[in-house]
Protein backbone atom coordinates (compact mmCIF):
# COMPACT_ATOMS: atom_id res chain seq x y z
CA UNK A 1 0.00 0.00 0.00
CA UNK A 2 1.52 3.45 -0.84
CA UNK A 3 0.07 7.12 0.81
CA UNK A 4 0.87 10.21 -0.73
CA UNK A 5 2.36 12.33 2.46
CA UNK A 6 -0.20 15.39 3.34
CA UNK A 7 2.54 18.31 3.54
CA UNK A 8 -0.81 20.31 5.19
CA UNK A 9 0.66 22.24 8.16
CA UNK A 10 4.60 21.93 8.18
CA UNK A 11 7.04 24.43 9.24
CA UNK A 12 8.63 26.11 6.29
CA UNK A 13 12.61 26.39 6.54
CA UNK A 14 14.58 27.96 4.35
CA UNK A 15 18.45 26.86 3.50
CA UNK A 16 19.51 30.46 3.26
CA UNK A 17 18.54 30.67 7.34
CA UNK A 18 20.87 27.69 7.58
CA UNK A 19 23.54 29.55 5.89
CA UNK A 20 23.00 28.13 2.01
CA UNK A 21 24.24 30.94 -0.12
CA UNK A 22 22.62 29.47 -3.41
CA UNK A 23 25.41 31.56 -5.57
CA UNK A 24 26.82 28.34 -7.39
CA UNK A 25 30.46 29.39 -6.16
CA UNK A 26 30.14 28.76 -2.23
CA UNK A 27 29.70 24.87 -0.69
CA UNK A 28 26.37 24.87 0.48
CA UNK A 29 26.71 21.53 1.62
CA UNK A 30 26.82 22.31 5.62
CA UNK A 31 24.12 24.30 5.20
CA UNK A 32 21.65 21.81 3.69
CA UNK A 33 22.81 19.46 6.13
CA UNK A 34 22.06 21.60 9.18
CA UNK A 35 18.34 22.53 7.61
CA UNK A 36 18.22 18.47 7.14
CA UNK A 37 18.94 17.86 10.86
CA UNK A 38 16.29 20.46 11.86
CA UNK A 39 13.66 19.16 9.59
CA UNK A 40 14.00 15.89 11.24
CA UNK A 41 13.91 17.71 14.73
CA UNK A 42 10.72 19.01 14.51
CA UNK A 43 8.94 16.06 13.51
CA UNK A 44 8.66 16.68 9.85
CA UNK A 45 8.89 19.29 7.78
CA UNK A 46 9.42 21.48 3.91
CA UNK A 47 13.02 22.46 3.18
CA UNK A 48 12.67 25.36 0.16
CA UNK A 49 15.18 25.96 -1.95
CA UNK A 50 14.74 29.53 -3.47
CA UNK A 51 14.11 29.73 -7.69
CA UNK A 52 16.84 30.65 -10.06
CA UNK A 53 19.67 29.71 -6.87
CA UNK A 54 22.55 27.46 -7.96
CA UNK A 55 23.19 25.33 -4.86
CA UNK A 56 26.64 23.95 -4.92
CA UNK A 57 27.39 20.39 -3.19
CA UNK A 58 31.33 19.82 -2.57
CA UNK A 59 31.24 18.15 0.86
CA UNK A 60 34.81 17.08 1.52
CA UNK A 61 37.81 19.21 1.11
CA UNK A 62 39.52 15.93 0.49
CA UNK A 63 37.12 15.16 -2.52
CA UNK A 64 36.16 11.68 -0.99
CA UNK A 65 32.47 10.79 -1.11
CA UNK A 66 29.52 12.22 1.08
CA UNK A 67 26.28 11.77 0.94
CA UNK A 68 24.15 15.01 0.20
CA UNK A 69 20.91 14.06 1.23
CA UNK A 70 20.03 10.70 3.24
CA UNK A 71 16.39 10.16 2.90
CA UNK A 72 16.37 6.93 5.40
CA UNK A 73 14.61 8.68 7.53
CA UNK A 74 11.13 7.74 9.07
CA UNK A 75 9.47 11.31 9.19
CA UNK A 76 8.10 13.49 6.55
CA UNK A 77 10.48 15.82 4.40
CA UNK A 78 10.40 17.84 1.15
CA UNK A 79 12.38 19.24 -0.45
CA UNK A 80 11.12 22.37 -3.19
CA UNK A 81 13.18 23.45 -6.11
CA UNK A 82 13.85 23.07 -9.52
CA UNK A 83 16.92 21.00 -10.51
CA UNK A 84 18.87 22.64 -13.52
CA UNK A 85 19.82 20.30 -16.24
Amino acid sequence: VSTVPDFTGLQVLHVADFGAQGDGVTDDMAAIHTAVAAAKDTGGAIIRFEKDKHYRLIGKNDLTYEVALSCSIRRTLKLKGRVRP
